[in-house]
């Protein structure tokens, strides 16, 4: 008799556990799926996926209605050859033994523009035009970051250049130096210059090996053009020197002592002729100078009535096609007059001269096809390049600083707390980028594999 309720038993217990088994018969737990764009790939990671069994998960991942990859068991794959302005749905797909499945669904953007923003005394970070941000080092650094390959190099304060990875911003090699100085560096052929205390550094931009210095004590920005760096040099009170270098051995191919006693800015050098501006003195006038880029000989000068605006702090003249244009301002008193003049590079003689409407401090000024842009404190306007008439201006609490790509003009707003892009084409405001605690300069813009550069860059368009 005791048999039968040990067979009851056993029939409950079996019973029992076959509902446990059913209800451990779970799909996997759900996850999610993070995805990094560059232009032509995107890398998927979900590392989060997991099963209640602790059974083997297998991932198939799909792709608008494909499936390029089926049961493999990482937790990550890159899914190539994409379009860069195409958007695209996805999911992945965990399966457990049972067959049991769980989906995650992604999307991946149209590819757009990268932003390098310097945040002053924070950060460098790379954002999207959204103002999403991808990463981030807490670093302050001097000057604009430089892009190169998949790299982009950083001069860091007053200690050293930092080589890190375009994508996620993992540092690539670091080279110390113990005090830079505040200039932009310049990059070129597989070389970064920069200078530290008083000597001047070329440097490889593979490992930051260094490959020759001089002595220097640079007044403003190098400039790169014709084959040959330039590097404006002081070599006592109220003394200038233009140096012409090998930019591979260091080598000086000439030097010469600019004729003016006033202020000298950025230089552009194309075509055969390196371009700076001076500023007027007490018994000169301003002048826009065209030294021979081969010999160092002066071809021509412009002289203007006023003096070319924060020329300490300003970007280089801008060239196109057979004009030069510079900024100018007449009068001391306010409300002084702000201009921009054209001139022919060819001869040096003025073809013609705008008045700005309400923009003053015009520190930089930035050149396409289709016009030239002039960013002061008070509007950012864009002028017909052949005769100067207006073609749009917008007002705002603009800083002067300006990034000029195929699309947009970027530009930084008094409070530097965000980034705002504005229409190329129309000058409409397209976007406004916030987050920012102090953004000091325009951003770098990188799309398409083209960086573009603030227009106070020696990397800038102009050059």
């Amino acid at each position: 008799m005791r048999k039968f309720p040990i067979l009851i038993l056993v029939v409950v217990l079996l019973y029992a556990c076959s509902k446990i088994e059913k209800a451990l018969d779970l799909p996997p737990d759900e996850f999610s799926v993070e995805v990094l764009r560059e232009p032509a790939t995107a890398f998927l990671s979900w590392d989060d996926a997991s099963d209640p069994s602790g059974d083997t998960l297998t991932f198939s991942v799909e792709l608008d209605g494909r499936t390029p990859i089926h049961n493999i068991s990482q937790t990550r794959y890159v899914i190539t050859g994409l379009e860069q302005n195409q958007f695209y749905r996805g999911k992945v797909v965990a399966t457990n033994k049972k067959g049991l499945q769980r989906a995650a669904e992604f999307e991946i953007t149209a590819y757009q523009e990268q932003l390098l923003v310097s945040d002053l005394y924070s950060a460098i970070g790379s954002y999207d035009i959204t103002g999403r941000l991808s990463w981030e080092n807490r670093w302050i650094s001097v000057g604009t970051p430089v892009i190169t390959n998949d790299s982009v190099l950083i001069v860091q304060e007053s200690d050293k250049v930092s080589a890190l990875k375009l994508s996620d911003g993992k540092v690539i090699w670091k080279k110390g130096f113990g005090a830079l100085k505040y200039r932009n560096p310049i990059c070129h052929d597989g070389i970064v210059y920069v200078e530290y205390y008083n000597r001047l550094y070329a440097i490889s931009t593979i490992d930051g090996s260094n490959i020759w210095s001089i002595d220097c004590n640079s007044m403003r920005d190098l400039a790169m053009g014709n084959g040959i760096l330039y590097l404006l040099n002081s070599v006592g009170p109220n003394r200038r020197e233009l140096k012409a270098i090998n930019p591979k051995t260091g080598a000086i191919k000439w030097s010469t002592i600019p004729a003016s006693d006033g202020i000298l800015s950025a230089m552009v050098a194309k075509n055969g002729v390196v371009y700076l501006t001076s500023t007027n003195t007490m018994d000169k006038p301003g002048y826009l100078y065209a030294y021979d880029a081969i010999t160092g000989g002066v071809k021509w000068r412009y002289e203007f009535v006023g003096t070319s605006l924060q020329v300490e702090e300003s970007g280089a003249p801008v060239i196109l096609n057979e004009m030069i244009y510079i900024p100018v301002e007449q009068g001391y008193a306010l409300p002084s007059k702000t201009f921009i003049h054209a001139v022919n590079i060819n001869n040096g003689k003025l073809v013609w001269q705008k008045p700005m409407v309400n923009i003053y401090q015009l520190d930089e000024l930035a050149v396409d096809t289709t016009g030239v842009y002039a960013c002061g404190d008070y509007a950012i306007a864009k002028l017909n390049p052949v005769n100067g008439a207006l073609i749009w201006s917008q007002s705002g609490d603009f800083t002067g600083n300006m990034t000029l790509s195929k699309d947009y003009v970027f530009t930084t707003v008094g409070s530097r707390k965000y980034v705002s892009a504005y229409s190329t084409t129309s000058g409409d405001l397209k976007r406004k980028i916030s987050g920012f605690s102090n953004c000091w300069y325009s951003p770098v813009v990188y799309k398409d594999g083209q960086a573009y550069y603030p227009a106070n860059s020696p990397m800038s368009v102009k050059h």
